[in-house]
């Protein structure tokens, strides 16, 4: 009999409701990778999701390069733009000196859901400022469930994107095109992070603090390329 209670009580506290991920979803900016633009442009990029199931909340940030992007508006994306829901944000340029924050917080009020599948969570819209990369860093991401009493958190991978503005990515020495005097740069920076010797802004061509293998690669995939 014993037995018998403790397998009811833990049953009552076990959240109902929810549907088995079948995979970790995914949040992500869209277009990922890399976006090339020039100064006075404007852009956007939506933020979606996928592979997700029963989707009750969610919360997301991105942190931008104000000094190269300026955000200026956003939108909640189709799926959460209807019905009863609540929308919490906060919108900055000026986080700390050289960074932007968008922090979006979605709610369906009552038993409303997302059913699962793939979705736009919100687009998000920038205005060029200036040459530099701008990575778009998504952070905190988190998706809830419509489990009851309790909602629970879905385990979830985020993927970023970069923006380049004013130049190709690799050119080095703004000449217009992507040539081994911008490899011989990036070269004699490689390894270097902000106060060494060797160091120089522009071979941090991802925009990371350091030049490394990443930039390498960008640049490689860029040479011999011209405005």
């Amino acid at each position: 009999m014993l037995l018998a209670f403790l397998i009811c009580l833990t049953i009552a506290f076990v959240p109902q409701g929810a549907r088995a991920q079948t995979s970790t979803p995914t949040v992500q900016v869209d277009p990922p990778g890399e976006t090339v633009l020039q100064t006075g442009e404007t852009l956007s990029f939506n933020v979606t999701v996928a592979n997700v199931n029963l989707l009750s909340s969610w919360e997301f940030q991105i942190y931008y390069n104000s000094v190269v992007l300026n955000a200026s508006s956003w939108v909640a994306g189709p799926v959460f733009s209807s019905g009863t829901m609540i929308f919490n944000y906060i919108w900055t340029d000026n986080y700390n000196a050289t960074d932007g924050l968008i922090d979006l917080v979605f709610t369906f009020e009552g038993q409303g859901v997302f059913s699962g599948g793939s979705a736009i969570l919100a687009t998000v819209y920038f205005t060029v400022e200036s040459s530099g990369a701008a990575p778009l860093q998504l952070q905190n991401t988190m998706l809830l469930d419509n489990s009851t009493p309790f909602p629970q958190q879905i385990p979830n991978t985020a993927k970023d994107a970069t923006v380049y503005t004013g130049t190709i990515p690799g050119d080095l020495n703004g000449d217009g095109r992507v040539s081994l005097q911008d490899l011989v740069i990036l070269a004699n920076a490689y390894g270097s992070t902000p106060g060494d010797a060797n160091w120089n802004a522009n071979a941090d061509i991802n925009g990371d603090g350091r030049v490394s293998l990443q930039d390498l690669v960008i640049l490689a995939l860029q040479y011999g390329k011209s405005k």
